[in-house]
This record gives structure tokens, C-alpha cells and sequence, in this order.
């Protein structure tokens, strides 16, 4: 349990690296031919749990203080156990890797994550005899990755998409992914391909047709790789900005593939004044007026929208919602839960819309709760940093992706109101 203490929030934050970049940066260096280094890592469980994966298919990994090196994997191995923990990356970029590095691979997951489908690739493997058995606490993934024509649902997760770019490079012959139905999150696939070609990879993606061209007998080569700061960690500063005081954020990049630097302009669609700088961001206390908001390409970012919204002078709608059922929490339902409880109306729609009603907040008669979920707590302490002292469960689950967010917060808070 930890305790928010009301008080006015302002300055200037930095946020951590983005979790996203980090994940394809790492496995892009594990594969290079060379030594490479990777900088600005901001290490939390997920992270964690990509180079203990990577490690466990013949990847040698030396972790400094924000900055890792990497070697190469220089032999197949005959079996590998990935402990993925509860990170959905590491899963879904890492089955198709370690059929290329190891016969059978045992993936080992926490939490929620056994609930979240790996479909896609059940469908997308049955024509290679490549078999995934669901165990007690994960998979076991046994075959050979072969190349050829790959059809993936587009309107599942881009990172099935991700997983396969990764390994396909690597194989005789050529491939082609052909993406079915409408694309969810497309520019999580530019920002894979981008880092793919940083890494001296080719990718073709007619994204007209959905198609995407894979030569064969490609070499991953050395590069100094820094990891951008994340736009999904900064979505919360800057929304504490529109509630509560003026809040910076620092070390921005303004030409990001980041899918979640659409909070600028969702932001400003809700009524949020924000100044963009060559580096930086800043968020003016702003009136969060009614408006739809899509969570189509940014799933990520329903909660903290969800809290924002309760700050409305009328209402805000949200559509493409669905995804957010099978996240660490059932993220809808958890926020529904915690807003209720703060006074806030929330109406569900159908299952893929849902209304939040802007009100008055008044401090609930018992703890808020995480839902062990760590958008889920970082949500409730910004939201609620206006009330008197305000208590939320499990502060733990932040390790997962942003282990120093209480300290940075708490590095805001300037006096009490």
C-alpha cells in the first residue's frame, strides 16, 4: 500500500527510455555479427526479462548501469527456457527467434499473460509442422522456422508482425507477411523496420497492400544504438500537467515511430494546451472538453486517458476499447472500478466503447487498487493527486516497466494545496 499525499505538482521530468525501442534495440544487438553497444537502457522486469531470454538462446549479454553489450550467438542449441515473466514483447518477438536458434523452447509466464492469445502464430505455423502446446505456466515451442508466406490478422497485435521480422532476415530464401484486415498499431511495425534497417536489415512493406517482403540470407551488423525516451511514460507527466500544474518533459523525440506520441494530439483534442519544443514538452492546466477518442493505435494509453477524461466538462467517449481486456488487467474494468469508487460515472457501451462522465472526485472510503497493473497504479496516483490522502494497493507493479516512477513523481510535488 502506498499513500498520495495531495499537493500541487510542477517542474520538469525526464521519463525512462522507451520500453518498445529498448526490446527491438536488445534483440536487434544480440544478433548482430559483431560486439555491439546499446545506450540509455532504462531496465525494468520486461527488459530484464528480453535479456534473460535472449541468454537463454546463446546470447551473451553484459548489463552495465544504463548501457548493455552484447555478443554474438555463435551456435544452435538443441532446447532453451525462456522465462518471459509477465512481458507480452518478450513472448511474441521471441517465439519465432528461438525457432531459429534452438529445436525446442519452453516459454515460462506470470500474471495475466497466460490469458493474453498467441493465435496468430498457431495459425501462421501449421503448414511448417511447427507444434505450440499450451503447458501450466506457459508454452513449449518445438520445430524449425522456415521461410515462405506468412498471412498474420492485422487487427491482433503488430507484435506477431515484429516477431517475424526479426527472424526472417536470418533464414535461406525469401518470406512474405501478408497482413490481413485492417492494420492495429502500424507504427509499432515502421518502428521495428526502422530499427531493423539501423541494424543493417532490409525490409520492403507495401503498406497499400498490406504486404511486406523479406529477402533471405540477410546479417544483422554492429551499430551504437541510443534508446529514445518513452512517449507512453511521458503520457502520464503530461497529463498530471493538464490536471494539476505546469509539468516539462525532457529528451523528447519529435520524429519518434513511437505509436503512443499520438498523446500530443489526443491531448490537444481533449482540450489540453501543449507546447512542443525540439526536445521537450510541456502541458498548461487546461478545460478537458467532450470528444471520441480511438484507442485503435495506442491501447496503451486507455488508462491514463480514462482518468483524464473524469476531469471533462461534459463527457468523453472512447471506441477501440477491446484490446484493453486482455492487457495485464482487464484495463477497462479495472478503471471502472477505481473511478466509481473516486465518484466518476462510467457507462460501457457495447464491448468495444465505453463513456466516462466528468465530475467531482471526493477521496473513496477505502484503497484504491492496482489490479496488480502497472498503468493501472501510475493512472491512479496522477489522477488523484488533487484529493486529500488518497491510498493505492501493490506499488510493486510499476517494476515491470518504470521502477523510479514514485521517486520521479514524488520529485514534482513542489507544497501542498
Amino acid at each position: 500500500m502506498i499513500t498520495i499525499r495531495k499537493g500541487k505538482y510542477r517542474g520538469a521530468i525526464t521519463p525512462p527510455s522507451s520500453k518498445s525501442d529498448t526490446h527491438r534495440a536488445i534483440i536487434s544487438a544480440a544478433l548482430s555479427k559483431e560486439e555491439c553497444i546499446v545506450n540509455n537502457v532504462s531496465f525494468s522486469n520486461d527488459i530484464d526479462a528480453t535479456i534473460a531470454s535472449l541468454r537463454s538462446l546463446g546470447a551473451r549479454i553484459d548489463v552495465y548501469e544504463n548501457t548493455i553489450i552484447t555478443h554474438p550467438i555463435d551456435k544452435k542449441i538443441d532446447e532453451a527456457v525462456l522465462n518471459v515473466n509477465e512481458s507480452g514483447s518478450t513472448l511474441r518477438f521471441l517465439i519465432p527467434l528461438s525457432l531459429v536458434f534452438s529445436k525446442k523452447n519452453t516459454f515460462i509466464l506470470k500474471g495475466n499473460l497466460i490469458n493474453r492469445p498467441i493465435t496468430s502464430y498457431e495459425k501462421a505455423f501449421k503448414a511448417q509442422d511447427i507444434t505450440i502446446d499450451k503447458t501450466e505456466d506457459g508454452y513449449i515451442v518445438q520445430g524449425s522456422l522456415k521461410s515462405g508466406i506468412f498471412e498474420i490478422e492485422g487487427n491482433v497485435s503488430s507484435q506477431f508482425i515484429s516477431g517475424l521480422l526479426f527472424s526472417l532476415p536470418l533464414l535461406e530464401g525469401d518470406s512474405k507477411i501478408i497482413i490481413k484486415n485492417t492494420i492495429s498499431s502500424i507504427n509499432y511495425i515502421l518502428m521495428t523496420i526502422d530499427t531493423l534497417n539501423r541494424f543493417g536489415i532490409k525490409i520492403d512493406f507495401d503498406s497499400n497492400n498490406q504486404i511486406i517482403t523479406i529477402k533471405g540470407n540477410q546479417e544483422y551488423h554492429s551499430t551504437s544504438y541510443n534508446i529514445e525516451n518513452d512517449y507512453s511514460q511521458a503520457s502520464f507527466f503530461l497529463t498530471l500537467g493538464l490536471i494539476n500544474d505546469i509539468v516539462k518533459v525532457n529528451g523528447m523525440n519529435r520524429n519518434s515511430y513511437q505509436a503512443d506520441k499520438n498523446i500530443i494530439e489526443i491531448l490537444r483534442r481533449m482540450g489540453g494546451k501543449i507546447e512542443v519544443n525540439d526536445d521537450s514538452i510541456i502541458s498548461y492546466p487546461s478545460q478537458i472538453n467532450e470528444c471520441t477518442v480511438s484507442l485503435d493505435e495506442n491501447p496503451d494509453l486507455g488508462p491514463i486517458l480514462f482518468g483524464l477524461a473524469a476531469f471533462s466538462n461534459s463527457k468523453v467517449t472512447f471506441t477501440s476499447i477491446k484490446r484493453l481486456r486482455i492487457k495485464e488487467s482487464d484495463r477497462v474494468e479495472a478503471m471502472r472500478y477505481n473511478l466509481e469508487l473516486l465518484g466518476i460515472k462510467v457507462e460501457i457501451i457495447d464491448e468495444d466503447t465505453l463513456v466516462i462522465f466528468g465530475g467531482k472526485m471526493h477521496t473513496p472510503n477505502k484503497p484504491l487498487s492496482s489490479f496488480h497493473d502497472h498503468r493501472i497504479f501510475m493512472t491512479l496516483c496522477i489522477i488523484t493527486s488533487h484529493l486529500d490522502e488518497i491510498t493505492i494497493d501493490d506499488e510493486t507493479c510499476i517494476n515491470k516497466s518504470y521502477p523510479n516512477f514514485l521517486k520521479d513523481f514524488e520529485s514534482l510535488r513542489k507544497e501542498s494545496l
